[in-house]
């Protein structure tokens, strides 16, 4: 049979109405979380970097390290996916990013500084189209676009915010306590994945 065209209540449906579906919201929360770290780690690496009196040309190998590694792995993103359940791998993927952002502090040398930071992107790298694989199947047929809207103003706000707090919170409470509240973030994003087990098609 050919799908049925939505009506006129479900063409109108409000963001608002998709937000409160526990699903949707799930996904989006975790992926306000992969984009928040990203831009804390941005911020944060100079700022720790230049406290352990690294070089300019290191802070970048550091930050890029971390871009190209995210790169590779999407590669891989569409097999993985293929052979193991989106909400398994988000939740590993979380994890680990969790444990980088803790080991972050007591790094010394851009060597191990870069390690971390490609550990954070080879696990965060994956979850944006794992997200948008998940948002597919959760969000109803006529809302998938709104859905995708709905992801992309957290990221615009999550880009404009993040780094202005991060700085801040820098500043007040010191870097080693930033990377800490970072990694709750991603632990309390891996929670939430965990929870999409049994909403999962």
């Amino acid at each position: 049979d050919l799908p049925q065209p939505p009506s006129k209540a479900q063409e109108h449906a409000s963001a608002m109405a998709l937000w409160r579906d526990a699903a949707v919201r799930r996904v989006l929360l975790m992926n306000w979380f992969v984009s928040a770290t990203w831009e804390v780690h941005g911020v944060m690496v100079p700022l720790i970097g230049h406290a352990r009196g690294l070089s300019a040309s290191s802070i970048g190998a550091i930050l890029g390290s971390i871009a190209i590694t995210a790169a590779l792995v999407r590669l891989a993103a569409p097999w993985l996916a293929a052979r193991v359940r989106e909400w398994m791998l988000i939740t590993g993927a979380l994890v680990v990013a969790a444990a980088a952002l803790t080991l972050y502090p007591f790094m010394h040398s851009a060597l191990t500084m870069g390690a971390c930071s490609m550990l954070l992107g080879m696990s965060i790298g994956g979850v944006q189209p794992l997200v948008m694989g998940l948002l597919h199947q959760m969000a109803p047929p006529h809302q998938r676009a709104q859905a995708v809207a709905l992801r992309l103003i957290l990221i615009n706000a999550s880009s404009i915010s993040m780094p202005l707090l991060a700085g801040v919170a820098g500043g007040l409470v010191g870097v080693s306590s930033v990377f800490g509240v970072t990694a709750v973030l991603m632990l309390a994003g891996a929670r939430m994945a965990t929870g999409l087990r049994h909403m999962q098609v």
